[in-house]
């Protein structure tokens, strides 16, 4: 239990410090004195937090200014272990008893952690309530329970595209796109296997999907035939997108582009960084494309993700 609570406390100083940044500890909180801390006796407490490689230095940061706020409450060893946030679900419900104390995820998979068992519900809910916007505490929320912290709502996606190929005008349009990569035998990539990435297709032509009650388990409405488009018409557009000679489904379009094969692809703020680099000065990004569906066209929706702490 005291491990547990630590470990509650150390998600709440990092989410804190994500938001606001470490201030360090304030003039009006300072130790007891050593005779006073000589005479405790200290418990070794080992912390481990899953969170992306690129967080790696600034969480190490929080974590020592957490281990010398209480180093009179415990001998505490913080150990970080990168994960994907992505595969962070799959992990701690593979064996929940070996999972971090402390992780980040995306709200999309906070009711399936909590619900397996791998999350506790935080200690400071009023906190967390009056510090957030709703939307963000709604995402942390499972029936009626707060299990996490949110950090960031900058996990969704975009379009990235070579301006030495492609122009401002060209990217408004997904058949432009692709008829210009097959032109110059380059490709538009995207992630096909993921229904996260594949919704984008589906999010704008009136077609539902939703979280049902039990926080867990989703449904839609796809298969029905009231809609002015119906699953079908989009699963038939995806099917011709995906025979073009400029499009390439795949999760590794950083190779691609480095080998100057990708000319566009869908991703996040998370391959900026390294697509900028890659493009040089032909760098630059937009919203996502329209594409044509049924005789119509359809703006690709965005999906926008909160990460969470938890």
């Amino acid at each position: 239990m005291r491990k547990k609570i630590l470990a509650g406390m150390l998600a709440a100083l990092m989410a804190v410090s994500m938001l606001t940044g470490c201030s360090g500890r304030p003039d009006n909180a300072k130790n007891n004195s050593a005779a006073d801390d000589s005479k405790k006796k200290t418990e070794k407490v080992e912390l481990t937090v899953w969170a992306g490689a690129e967080d790696r230095e600034y969480l190490k940061k929080v974590a020592d200014n957490f281990i010398k706020e209480h180093s009179s409450e415990a001998d505490i060893t913080i150990i970080h272990k990168d994960m994907v946030e992505g595969e962070c679900r799959s992990n701690l419900l593979g064996n929940v008893l070996k999972g971090a104390d402390v992780y980040t995820t995306t709200d999309g998979d906070i009711s399936a952690i909590a619900a397996g068992g791998a999350a506790d519900p935080v200690q400071n809910a009023d906190t967390v309530k009056n510090e957030n916007l709703a939307s963000a505490v709604k995402a942390v929320t499972v029936n009626n329970t707060i299990y996490g912290y949110p950090i960031t709502a900058d996990n969704g996606y975009f379009l990235y595209y070579n301006k030495k190929y492609l122009k401002a005008s060209d990217v408004k349009s997904l058949d432009r796109i692709l008829s210009i990569a097959a032109k110059n035998n380059k490709k538009f990539a995207m992630d096909w296997t993921s229904g996260w990435y594949l919704y984008a297709f589906y999010g704008q032509t009136g077609l539902k999907v939703k979280l049902n009650k039990d926080g867990v388990t989703n449904s839609c409405n796809w298969n029905s035939t009231q809609n002015q488009i119906k699953g079908t018409d989009v699963a038939n557009s995806l099917i011709r997108i995906g025979k073009n000679k400029g499009f390439e489904n795949t999760t590794d379009w950083l190779t691609g582009i480095k080998k100057g094969k990708v000319i566009a692809c869908v991703s996040g703020i998370w391959d900026e960084a390294a697509i900028k680099k890659m493009y040089g000065k032909n760098y630059a990004a937009s919203m996502l494309p329209a594409y044509n569906c049924n005789g119509k066209k359809y703006r690709c929706l965005h999906i926008l993700a909160i990460r969470c702490l938890v």
